[in-house]
């Protein structure tokens, strides 16, 4: 590189970074004023109004909607069983001709067996099985990279630092090698033999907001001309960098020779944001022990840095190019084109809570929104405290007058005696008086309790979300009114996850651009789209569970036929993130319901026969009782009489052997008996 104007392209940027950061001040002010908020710490402005001796308790309601936020969207984004995106072919597969000819040849080869002609339609067909093929080894290879790079916890921390602060950044593709092992055959041991190889892996890293430095004139996070990156480094890991070679090794050694105890000086937030996380341990001096080093990540003219002696693509000769600067102070230590990506926003993914032309492209954060009611709540538990203080205990009116000298009217207490002096109409008053301080405890709950309403409207996180579920009332204790609730409440959510979506799709198309670029494995590589699923798949999963349930509930037992019970299942465990590999397969389904209906089938049947052959022994019962009456009637009363005597001994047998009903139609009998004898004589 010419050394000379690579000096004047570091004192460019230099002055262009410290542009950046004074257009970035009013955003640190915001930013400072949530993360108090968000740790409970009163700004220096209120704290200074709060008289001594108050109450200075600061309630954590903004922290918990925050936590409550990343939790929530976690919960959705991150089921057990499913990713939260997939890769899929473009409707039109973009496939090398080499791929396309063998498919080609595999078709004639098959019709060349059938018979049958090879059509367009089936060379489609065929393109696109072979391109679907394709996608899930691209989707494994990247799933499995994104498992080693701990893809969970970066997105934690994302979504968190957009709750806090507006946005959350994750830097990446970078690279770093690994060493990889193979097992390969040697021919002339005759045994297999481990071959070990550096091979480069891919994987990202958070970025806190406090180190990026966007261009805050662009009106979208892509539509930015460039960003700066402040990191800080130990004088080791400085020296480290002097082995790459893309690193200019004598320029950093000549800035630690002249800067030996650093060039690190702290910033106003930087100061600020120790205090409120250590205290006193943060006034220490910290300048210096540590080196600043500046990143550009954005475009320049091709042609000054071609003048600067940097290599620039042909392609790019006649446009700006995506370059990659790093500074110590002014003196450049790397410039080279961006070694992946066309644009900022491919290197550095946001996550921007709120993501519209009103907040510009950093974002609004929560506590921001929740600002006024939280204040509100601090008043209210200030003052809540400091009644309790005053209306707990006794407060005393001492006449010092009139108490004898030298007592102690400081501390008063059980069985203390005070002393007193004065006479005549001195005397009548009493030297020590308590007095009565009204409590309005119970109706600054009551207000705290409204506020706190408010804020779950605010922030679309109601309590019961929670499980805090008081002063709800009954109606709202079944599950068809809470999962009206829980509808209602996930509607604006969706919103934050549309934004969530557009920062995984983000991540992932990044990593699948790098691995169809730097990657050797040829199996994977095609032309595909990156589909992220959480509007469209997993917080209507949500939805559908409780609509699954709601719906079945409302279904007679002829309608319940007409439904697949097994895909019905099957729905209703993919809606509680539940593995489906529980149920059993079409065929054994299949065979279970033919089994439960021949069952249910035989025992109708058995039923119904019992209940006939019951029948038919009823009306044969009756029909003797009735064929035994008509000849009672007949006979004489002598014979009568014995006739009774054997029905009654009858009857009592009857009373241990049958059943009420036959007990019945037998004290009929002697009705009917005893009916006709008395007509006879």
């Amino acid at each position: 590189m010419d050394r000379e104007k690579v000096a004047t392209l570091g004192t460019k940027l230099r002055s262009k970074f410290l542009q950046y950061e004074a257009d970035r001040q009013p955003l640190e002010q915001q930013w400072l004023k949530n993360f108090r908020q968000f740790r409970g710490v009163y700004d220096p402005d209120i704290l200074e109004k709060i008289p001594a001796g108050r109450s200075r308790v600061y309630p954590l309601d903004t922290q918990v909607k925050v936590l409550g936020f990343v939790a929530k969207i976690m919960e959705l984004m991150f089921p057990a069983n499913e990713k939260n995106w997939s890769l899929t072919p473009s409707p039109v597969p973009d496939i090398n001709q080499a791929d396309i000819q063998a498919i080609i040849d595999g078709l004639q080869q098959r019709s060349e067996e059938s018979g049958e002609p090879v059509t367009n339609t089936d060379i489609e067909n065929a393109v696109f099985r072979f391109a679907e093929d394709r996608a899930r080894a691209m989707e494994r290879e990247c799933n499995d990279q994104l498992s080693e790079a701990g893809y969970t916890v970066m997105a934690r921390k994302v979504l968190r630092s957009g709750g806090v602060y507006g946005f959350g950044i994750t830097k990446g593709p970078l690279v770093e090698f690994r060493t990889r092992r193979s097992w390969k055959f040697n021919d002339e041991l005759e045994q297999y033999q481990a071959e070990t190889s550096e091979a480069p892996v891919p994987y990202y890293e958070h970025v806190k907001v406090w180190d990026i430095y966007p261009d805050l004139s662009a009106p979208h996070w892509w539509a930015q001309e460039g960003l700066f990156e402040r990191m800080v480094f130990s004088r080791n890991d400085l020296y480290k960098l002097i082995d790459d070679e893309a690193f200019e090794g004598s320029v950093i050694r000549e800035f630690l020779k002249l800067n030996p105890e650093g060039n690190h000086k702290r910033r106003n937030h930087e100061t600020e944001l120790a205090s409120v996380r250590h205290g006193d341990m943060a006034r220490k001096d910290m300048d210096g022990r540590h080196y600043e080093v500046i990143r550009w990540f954005g475009f320049m003219q091709s042609e000054k840095m071609a003048e600067c002696g940097i290599d620039i693509p042909t392609d790019k000769k006649d446009r700006d190019v995506l370059m990659d600067v790093w500074m110590l102070e002014e003196k450049v230590i790397r410039a080279n084109v961006a070694p992946f990506g066309e644009a900022p926003h491919d290197m550095y993914h946001a996550f921007v809570a709120e993501d519209d032309e009103e907040v510009g492209i950093t974002g609004i954060g929560m506590p921001e929104k929740l600002r006024d009611t939280q204040l509100k709540l601090c008043a209210v538990d200030r003052m809540t405290m400091d009644n309790a203080a005053t209306s707990a205990g006794p407060i005393f009116e001492v006449n010092d007058d009139l108490v004898k000298r030298g007592q102690d009217t400081q501390t008063i207490h059980a069985f203390k005696v005070i002393h007193r002096e004065g006479t005549g109409a001195e005397a009548g008053y009493p030297a020590v008086r308590d007095i009565n301080v009204e409590s309005h405890i119970t109706e600054l709950i009551a207000l705290r309790r409204k506020i706190q309403e408010q804020m779950d409207v605010e922030s679309n996180l109601p309590s019961f979300l929670f499980g805090q579920t008081e002063g709800m009332g009954e109606a709202f204790r079944t599950t068809s009114n809470m999962s009206m609730l829980q509808g209602g409440a996930m509607m604006v959510t969706k919103d934050i996850i549309r934004s969530f979506d557009r920062w995984i799709e983000s991540v992932i198309g990044s990593l699948y651009q790098w691995n169809m670029e730097f990657n050797d494995k040829t199996t994977l590589k095609g032309d595909f789209q990156v589909m992220a699923r959480g509007t469209n798949s997993l917080v209507a999963k949500e939805l559908r569970g409780i609509a699954l349930d709601q719906f079945i509930q409302t279904l007679d037992e002829d309608e319940k036929q007409l439904l697949k019970r097994r895909e019905v299942l099957i729905d209703r465990l993919q809606a509680r993130d539940l593995p489906v590999d529980r149920v059993v397969s079409i065929e054994d389904a299949e065979q279970i319901l033919f089994d439960i209906r021949q069952r249910n089938a035989a025992m109708a049947q058995s039923s119904m026969a019992k209940d006939d052959a019951q029948t038919q022994e009823r009306q044969a019962g009756a029909a003797l009782k009735q064929t035994q009456a008509e000849a009672l009637a007949a006979k004489t009363p002598v014979q009568n009489a014995e006739s009774i005597a054997r029905i009654q001994q009858g009857q009592e047998q009857t009373s241990l052997q049958r059943s009420k009903q036959e007990q019945e139609a037998v004290g009929k009998l002697l009705d009917v008996v005893q009916r006709e004898q008395a007509v006879g004589r």
